[in-house]
Formats: C-alpha cells, structure tokens, sequence
C-alpha cells in the first residue's frame, strides 16, 4: 500500500490552518483570563455597582509603593482637598450631610498574632473611611470593625487565623495580641489568609 504524500503547497496551507487554530486558542485563553482576572478586582468595580440608568459613579484608585505610605495627615489632606474642589466645581453643598463621595485607604505590615502560647505571622491590613462598602468581604460571623468608631483596637480575622489560633469561627468578641497591644474581634472573612484592623484618621 502506498502512503499519500501531501503537495508541498497543501502542506504549507494545512500548517496556517493549524497554527491560525492555536492562535485562535491562545486568545480566547487570553480573554478568558483578563475577564476572570477583572472579576477579582472586585473592590476596582464599586462605581459600575453602586450606578444605575439616573445616576453615573466613578471610582478612582491610588496605589502607593511600599515605600511611599501614607499617615493620618496625609490622609486628611487628601481628603480636604478633594471636598474643596468638589465644592468649588458646584458638586457639593458645604454644609450638606448629603454624601456625594466616599473614600477609603489600607496598608499592610507583617505581624505576629498571638493568642496564649499560639502565635502566627500574618499580613496585617489596616484600614479606614469605607473600606467594607468598597470591598465587601464576605462574612462567615461576627461584623465588621466599626470604622467611625474611637477604638482603634478592633480585628477582623479570616478563617485561616480564625481556626490557627482559636480553633473555629465564632470568635467574635475574643481578644489577641499583637506586640503587646490587646485587639477585640469583631468578625471572621472568608480565606484570605490576612486580618484587618482599623486605623483612626
């Protein structure tokens, strides 16, 4: 039996055909990834939620590096200045309690929790303004820390700390250590492998 030996010019078609095949592959691998992806930044997508069809939001984000942090001043200043020129631009009433913008801010340090004897080294997020409107975690018990509150001392742990250092998830009102400040638990997060605390601007 003879084999059928393909003419060079087929052979060159059929090898566009299947590269042009993978490359089709290779973008909607792409597209699917980059869709997935957007969908994890969740807490970038707060101004397409909260809008409708009468009312248009935007979000701006700022990301700082690790070596340009912002304090409490800074955060204040950031904030006077975006009220000033929403009031001057007529955006805003001065005297108005009806909000037109929200803000919020986080940080993180590695720390160690500490329970008793247990300790574990975690990400610690510190957070401010409206932080939970923007990034709604889900909650497995408990609330999330009070941010107008006075008391800076309040934590939000995930499950993973949760069961490492208390063994479970109904922990709200517990307390740990960090350094040799005492926190107040206030709820428990799905897994994200980091806590939340409060910061006071």
């Amino acid at each position: 039996m003879r084999e059928k030996i393909l003419h060079p010019g087929k052979r060159i078609v059929l090898t566009f055909i299947v590269l042009d095949v993978i490359l089709c592959l290779i973008v909607l691998w792409i597209l699917f990834v980059c869709h997935n992806r957007a969908s994890l930044m969740y807490s970038q997508m707060a101004g397409e939620r909260w809008g409708n069809e009468e009312t248009r939001c935007s979000q701006v984000s700022v990301f700082y590096s690790n070596n340009g942090a912002l304090g409490p001043a800074d955060i204040q200043s950031i904030r006077s200045n975006i009220f000033k020129k929403l009031y001057q631009d007529a955006y805003i009433e001065q005297y108005s309690d009806n909000r037109k913008w929200i803000d919020a801010y986080a940080g993180h340090t590695l720390d160690t929790l500490r329970k008793d004897n247990n300790t574990l080294m975690v990400n610690v997020h510190t957070v401010g303004g409206d932080f939970f409107a923007i990034n709604p975690i889900p909650l497995k018990s408990g609330n999330y820390p009070d941010l107008e509150s006075d008391d800076v001392n309040q934590i939000l742990l995930d499950e993973y700390v949760a069961w490492n250092l208390f063994g479970g998830n109904n922990i709200a009102g517990m307390k740990l250590w960090i350094g040799d400040k005492v926190f107040t638990i206030t709820g428990v997060v799905a897994e994200i492998n980091f806590p939340y605390r409060r910061l006071k601007v």
